[in-house]
């Protein structure tokens, strides 16, 4: 029997696999939900971390959710952005060098609105982690290194 954790490692392999089997287009679950896969530096190992996470797009950044599927602690990544904003994300067969910047309050309510029309995921999520942490929502800007 696998522990939490290592079911959403399972499940995000096999996200991650049809993510590239696909050229970034998702079934299931995930179809119609924009999915970019997210690299960062593990604070502690030191090693890449990779991660598909859902997104909206505005202009020439990406947004992202700390959501953690509505757990109560943050997701790796977004300690591992804390720590260094460098990272990179795939988009269907492309690579793009990003950094990320936490998105003030104000913006934070527009970017949520958006997210709940996308999915219903997010609402849960949000009712999943009220009172207990805030989700904060993530600007990733392309750079050109």
């Amino acid at each position: 029997m696998s522990t939490p954790n290592q079911a959403d490692q399972n499940l995000n392999q096999q996200v991650m696999q049809e993510f590239r089997a696909n050229k970034g287009t998702l079934g299931g679950v995930f179809e119609g939900v924009p999915v970019l896969l997210l690299h960062t530096m593990g604070v502690k190992s030191g090693e890449d971390r990779v991660n598909p996470t859902g997104y909206i797009t505005e202009g020439d950044h990406w947004f992202v959710m700390a959501s953690n599927n509505g757990r109560p602690r943050y997701p790796g990544w977004y300690y591992n952005l804390l720590a260094n904003p460098q990272a990179s994300i795939e988009l269907g067969e492309e690579v793009v060098n990003v950094r990320a910047s936490l998105v003030p309050k104000p913006e934070w309510d527009r970017f949520y609105a958006q997210a709940l029309s996308l999915s219903s995921h997010f609402a849960l999520n949000l009712e999943q982690t009220k009172g207990i942490r805030e989700i904060p929502v993530i600007r990733l800007t392309r750079t050109n290194s």
